[in-house]
């Protein structure tokens, strides 16, 4: 994760340098499931091939896009399998970020100005910036408990597992909304977010994970929740 955080961070420094004259911005694509992937963008291939791919240097505006799920060869010999087909809007320097669900072919959208998005990047890879006990969730946490949560199947084990290794753990607004993705469902996903509340660290920035949900009711459930407590 630190590689793909370290890429990250160049991309966007270098994007942040130049968006204020052309107006650029940065695309990242996933699957939920977080398997390969192949994304084309006004019907062009990046030869980009793995389990996130992010485009930089997008101009704003609307754009085509495809995202295919790739089947590898040990899994039956490089297939790919249209999971999402539509547009997308890009709006001047930002970063938007897109979860695709591969069992209802929907796609979750997040996008943010570019400067706060490079601000939560660097506060993931310079965590010794900022406030830390020994009880503080790291980088290299994140990444072994991803790779533990992703052996399960079900939201329901998930959520468990999550919960089980998070009890008693404090973390950042950004690490939740990279946790969230992990799960297939809004409902898991508005569980484990409400759960999540006590242990955050920068409680004023909680409010801002809103946009993972997709329906209003689960918006207004999240956002009555954050302001009773």
């Amino acid at each position: 994760m630190k590689k793909i955080l370290t890429i990250l961070v160049l991309i966007l420094s270098t994007v942040s340098i130049y968006a204020r004259n052309d107006e650029r911005s940065v695309l990242e694509v996933r699957l939920n499931d977080h398997s390969p992937l192949i994304v084309v963008i006004d019907g062009r291939d990046y030869n980009k091939y793995g389990r996130t791919i992010t485009i930089g240097n997008l101009p704003k505006g609307w754009h085509n896009i495809k995202v295919y799920q790739y089947k590898e060869y040990k899994d039956g010999g490089g297939r790919a399998k249209t999971i999402y087909s539509g547009r997308l809007r890009i709006d001047a320097g930002t970063v938007t970020r897109c979860v695709v669900d591969v069992q209802n072919n929907r796609m979750r959208i997040n996008s943010m100005d570019i400067e706060d998005a490079y601000v939560e990047y660097d506060r993931l890879e310079n965590n010794d910036h900022y406030e830390n006990n020994n009880n503080q969730l790291l980088n290299d946490d994140l990444k072994d408990l991803q790779a533990r949560v992703e052996e399960r199947i079900s939201d329901s084990e998930k959520l468990k597992l999550m919960k089980s290794v998070l009890e008693g753990r404090t973390y950042y607004s950004v690490q939740v909304r990279t946790m969230l993705d992990w799960l297939a469902f809004e409902g898991s996903r508005l569980d484990f977010a409400k759960w999540s509340y006590d242990r955050i660290i920068d409680k004023k920035d909680y409010w801002k994970l809103e946009d993972v949900f997709t329906f209003s009711a689960s918006k207004d459930e999240y956002n009555k929740y954050i302001k009773s407590h």
